[in-house]
């Protein structure tokens, strides 16, 4: 995926852990807006400017975290279809062009070459795919971060659970795994 588009790869595994650490910020921004709005109203000291501007802040991450939610597989796969889709394609005519013409019209040839030329979208499945697991994974970690910052028995519970699901997942999921 690296060689093929350089760019599409890196910005989308850059742009998966940023939108991912988004719920966690949100989370501690949120303490923070709570901590200055209770204050301002419990002891009246301050200007409401100052409890604004947490709440604008809090206000534009959870804007980001919404649009955060939107980027599923579907959404990457269509962001990625052109660059990788084609560009496994391209990678196939500029194989093909160096193979002699008589290799070509054998038929144990021609067959590999067209299951390999069907196969050509599982680069764009697996570069989605993997954005959206490195995406839950990343928000996971960064959210038991933030409970162990909440409480530490909060965190290990949060860990469990977290154990839990994965075990779970792949035990579930092992089951529709389809073998070529």
């Amino acid at each position: 995926a690296y060689r093929i588009s350089p760019k599409t790869f890196l910005f989308w595994l850059f742009f998966s852990i940023v939108l991912a650490v988004l719920p966690s910020i949100a989370l501690v921004y949120n303490r923070n807006a709570v901590s200055v709005l209770s204050e301002f109203l419990a002891t009246g000291q301050g200007s409401f400017l100052d409890v604004v501007k947490p709440l604008c802040i809090l206000g534009f991450i959870l804007i980001l975290t919404g649009f955060s939610q939107r980027i599923n597989g579907g959404f990457l796969y269509v962001m990625m279809y052109d660059d990788f889709y084609f560009g496994v394609q391209e990678y196939y005519m500029d194989c093909i062009q160096k193979v002699d013409i008589r290799t070509l019209m054998d038929k144990e040839f021609y067959d590999d070459y067209c299951y390999c030329v069907g196969r050509s979208g599982s680069l764009t499945d697996l570069m989605s795919n993997g954005c959206v697991a490195l995406m839950k994974s990343v928000s996971a970690i960064s959210l038991i971060s933030v409970a162990f910052t909440v409480s530490v028995p909060i965190g290990l519970i949060a860990i469990v659970c977290f154990v839990l699901c994965v075990t779970l997942n792949l035990r579930v999921s092992s089951k529709y795994v389809w073998n070529n």
